[in-house]
């Protein structure tokens, strides 16, 4: 008796209209800001608005593609200052300025994502241990609940998130809330 081949065809993960909203809308804005940068005489620094699409460039490209964008924008931004009349000091100083912008920001941006990306990394380690964890923020909210939370405390993540801890847990403090704040932002921490 011969076994059967268990074929199974993976379609791809679906996407939803903000999937392609941003790529485009990137896109679409900087064409727009060439557009107005090349058609306007007024001596206005265009190329600041760049800042714009480089910034929606982080939300959606690993860093590689931050630069691409970014390297696109200040191209805009040159061969627009080189179709337009006769550059004065102003004009030109105003394409430096955007320049730095759109390089600092896109430097800013990458740095961004991997400050997310190490968060990231540090939540995943916290999940995999059983012993119970959350984090508040300094107003009194739950910003971060493990799953050793749910199954000693019993509340779900998505149920407590963003809710006071204190009163979830009937949690009863030797001294006032109030003093274990400043001692908490004045050594790091409070035991």
């Amino acid at each position: 008796m011969q076994g059967k081949a268990r074929m199974t065809c993976q379609t791809p993960p679906r996407r939803n209209a903000t999937t392609y909203f941003l790529p485009v809308a990137t896109v679409l804005s900087a064409i727009a800001i060439f557009i107005a940068d090349t058609c306007t005489l007024v001596e206005t620094a265009f190329a600041m608005l760049y800042v714009v699409v480089v910034l929606m460039a982080t939300r959606f490209l690993p860093a590689r593609g931050v630069w691409l964008v970014a390297s696109g924008c200040a191209g805009l931004s040159v061969l627009s200052f080189f179709l337009t009349p006769p550059p004065t000091p102003v004009a030109i100083m105003n394409l430096f300025i955007g320049l730095s912008a759109i390089g600092l920001t896109a430097l800013l941006g990458m740095r961004s994502q991997s400050a997310e990306a190490t968060l990231r990394e540090k939540a995943n380690l916290l999940e995999l241990t059983h012993d119970a964890i959350f984090s508040r923020s300094m107003d009194n909210r739950i910003t971060f609940w493990n799953s050793g939370a749910e199954a000693m405390y019993g509340h779900n993540r998505e149920a407590v998130v963003g809710g006071v801890p204190f009163q979830l847990l009937k949690t009863v403090f030797p001294v006032s809330l109030d003093e274990i704040n400043a001692e908490l932002l004045r050594a790091g921490r409070w035991e």
